[in-house]
């Protein structure tokens, strides 16, 4: 490794040095106490060049999330990621901004080619369900100049990858088609993409700039990972339908025991009726969030994505359990009321990974909990303790 005077001076502390070394010998879960916000980004951009590990920050809320994420990348802007939280929506909805969705996908695509990065969330974020890791990799596929692909199949992969087929593109995952020229936009480039065709074979990639229309540069070739953390495939549509057709079924017998919601009985029937000939007819679904609990073979959590000897460093994990309760006592108020309003069926309230689901994957990965408090976790139980002496800046 080349001197680096971040990780030279951290390599001078025993403190870190005691880090490392029960990190390397496998004594997760690991306390570590007397870290600032600032010094968690330090610890964790140390260990991520020094052990070459990826490392997930996991705090107790999106402003602290961000706050960490700012600090990590005075360190290293390259290779640390802010993983933001999504807020699941239970109506139809016609638009909505992307930026949120290209992030998250920004980093699921990172981590699922093995980047070694430094991963900031909350807890939040990760209770969000996202499509499996091999998921992932399969709808991640690869144009090459001089490839022969046949034009049709290719645009119905761009759909099946979530992409939006518009006249011209305007923003990431989109695409466009005319005559033998493929333009798209995926979430890896800060520029569209255009792919010109001789008969069924790639004539040329070239980087273009969106507003003046005009190439930038040529390439050889580009990766195109899904637009959508959430993705039905054609072998998935008929055991979907038949899940949501039988879970409408039951919340329709619920709602017709009381005679006060017979009107939402035929909204809800009307909603998820439609969804199913969406599905049937592989017609484009906005929302996909209302078919979350019908995909649980083919979803994952984040954690997931992170290789074996991955770091987990838990930011004050007593916060982190107090946000979770109160989190999930607000969805459960809110999901009664949509559920009473015929928005919702039954399924829906399983929606998001339980604690208990997300302190199982963590358990999977090295350990460090950072704590103010003397008190150590009962679901964490320290083998070894480090203690850490700083100033903030």
């Amino acid at each position: 490794m080349t001197n680096n005077v971040f990780i030279d001076n951290l390599k001078n502390l025993d403190s870190y040095k005691e880090l490392i070394d029960s990190v390397e010998s496998k004594l997760s879960p690991i306390s570590v106490r007397g870290l600032s916000g600032e010094s968690i980004s330090h610890i964790a951009y140390g260990m991520n060049r020094h052990l070459k590990r990826q490392v997930l920050i996991l705090t107790y809320d999106d402003l602290r999330a961000r706050t960490i994420s700012e600090d990590l990348s005075f360190f290293d802007d390259e290779n640390s990621e802010l993983f933001p939280s999504r807020d699941i929506v239970f109506y139809d909805i016609d638009a909505f901004s992307h930026d949120i969705q290209n992030q998250r996908l920004k980093v699921l695509e990172r981590l699922s080619k093995g980047e070694d990065l430094v991963v900031v969330a909350s807890i939040k974020s990760i209770m969000n369900k996202v499509m499996s890791y091999e998921k992932m990799n399969n709808h991640t596929s690869k144009l090459e100049f001089g490839e022969v692909i046949e034009f049709e199949k290719l645009s119905d992969d761009f759909s099946q990858k979530g992409y939006e087929r518009v006249d011209m593109i305007e923003g990431r995952g989109q695409f466009a088609v005319r005559g033998g020229i493929l333009d798209f936009f995926p979430i890896n480039s800060e520029h569209p993409i255009r792919v010109e065709f001789f008969d069924d074979e790639i004539d040329s990639i070239r980087i273009f700039d969106i507003s003046t229309q005009r190439s930038m540069e040529n390439i050889k070739e580009i990766e195109i990972p899904p637009v959508r953390e959430i993705i039905i495939e054609d072998n998935e549509r008929e055991e979907v339908i038949k899940k949501i057709e039988s879970e409408l079924k039951l919340s329709l017998e619920k709602l017709d025991r009381n005679e006060e919601f017979k009107d939402v009985s035929e909204k809800v029937s009307e909603k998820f009726n439609d969804f199913i000939n969406r599905i049937k007819n592989k017609l484009n679904i906005t929302n996909l969030d209302l078919i979350l609990p019908f995909l649980e073979g083919s979803l994952a959590s984040i954690i997931s994505y992170f290789k074996d000897d991955g770091v987990i460093l838990l930011d004050e994990v007593s916060r982190i359990e107090e946000h979770v309760e109160i989190s999930e006592d607000n969805f459960l108020e809110r999901f009664v009321s949509l559920f009473e309003t015929g928005e919702v069926l039954d399924s829906h309230k399983n929606i998001y990974y339980s604690l208990e689901e997300i302190n199982r994957e963590i358990k999977k990965k090295e350990v460090i909990t950072s704590t103010s408090i003397l008190k150590d976790s009962e679901t964490f139980k320290a083998r070894a303790l480090v203690n850490f002496t700083v100033k903030g800046i």
